[in-house]
């Protein structure tokens, strides 16, 4: 038996990818482009959360949100125009929320049904290398569909 007849096959049809514009992200964003437009009408959906301002009027968080989107939007459409790939973008959504990005990541792909989430995971050193706390720990543990953790570094170099 070969290695590859060992893997499970997944049949790829919606994607959610975490975004919060680190290197890994960027790579995430790349692998979630690629696997989507393997499949004839998969769709991605990227999400970028931000913090509760906590104070402030409601008016505070819809220009926060407004804001996020615009910048989102805006590196969404930059990664698209560097790279290789030949997305459709009538398939493509984004999102930004505010609160906890793991919690908001999994209610995103529980909304849409997605079958993966594509998350970046982040060099760490010391005692934060294995946090337990990191969102893409998070996700791992209690995601509603599998999970592709996608490292920051080509080739093996930061």
């Amino acid at each position: 038996m070969t290695e590859r007849s060992r893997l499970p096959s997944i049949r790829v049809h919606d994607v959610v990818v975490g975004i919060d514009y680190s290197k890994s992200c960027k790579n995430a964003l790349a692998a979630a482009f690629t696997i989507a437009e393997r499949r004839a009408g998969s769709k991605v959906y990227v999400m970028a959360v931000t913090e509760d301002p906590k104070t402030g009027p409601p008016e505070q968080k819809q220009l926060i949100l407004q804001q996020a989107l615009t910048t989102l939007d805006q590196y969404v459409e930059g990664h698209l125009n560097q790279s290789k790939v030949a997305f459709n973008t009538a398939n493509l959504k984004t999102r930004v929320s505010i609160g906890e990005p793991a919690a908001e990541i999994m209610a995103l792909a529980t909304e849409v049904n997605a079958n993966l989430i594509v998350l970046g995971k982040h060099k760490r050193s010391g005692a934060n290398a294995t946090s337990p706390g990191s969102v893409t720990s998070q996700v791992m543990e209690a995601a509603p569909c599998s999970v592709l953790v996608v490292r920051g570094e080509d080739n093996g170099s930061s």
